[in-house]
């Protein structure tokens, strides 16, 4: 096959688009050093990439799957954590000066809440209207 065209490719894949991604994944494996398929005759990685799919030495959907995994992230899964130690951790990383922050704040949230509370129980109940919280007279 002396040169190639894409109309050439066509047949072997669905669209335009698609030979040309799936000839690129071809080409980066041919650069990355993947065995040839077919005689290189002076050509470029991507003239070589459309050759091998034109005269189908190679598997188009091996190249899909190539393609796709290109694409993914892989993740570590790591190691199963006791239920008890993430706690643990938490609190060794909570300093010394917010816990000090957090009773102040304990502290004045609690007559707060009992001030209400009893200003609530005085008056007889809640009324609700428009979204506000009123207390009944």
């Amino acid at each position: 096959m002396a040169r190639v065209t894409v109309e050439d490719c066509l047949d072997k894949v669905k669209d335009r688009f698609e030979l040309v991604a799936i000839a690129a994944q071809r080409a980066k494996n041919i650069a990355s050093g993947e065995a040839l398929t077919i005689e290189r005759n002076e050509e470029k990685d991507t003239v070589l990439s459309l050759r091998e799919i034109a005269g189908e030495t190679v598997s188009v959907s091996d190249l899909q799957e190539a393609l796709v995994k290109s694409f993914q992230r892989e993740r570590e899964i790591e190691d199963e954590i006791p239920e008890d130690e993430p706690q643990a951790a938490v609190e060794e990383e909570i300093s010394a000066e917010t816990k000090e922050m957090i009773e102040l704040e304990g502290e004045l949230a609690a007559p707060e809440a009992e001030e209400i509370a009893e200003k609530v129980a005085a008056k007889g109940g809640f009324s609700f209207e428009e979204d506000n919280l009123e207390v009944d007279d």
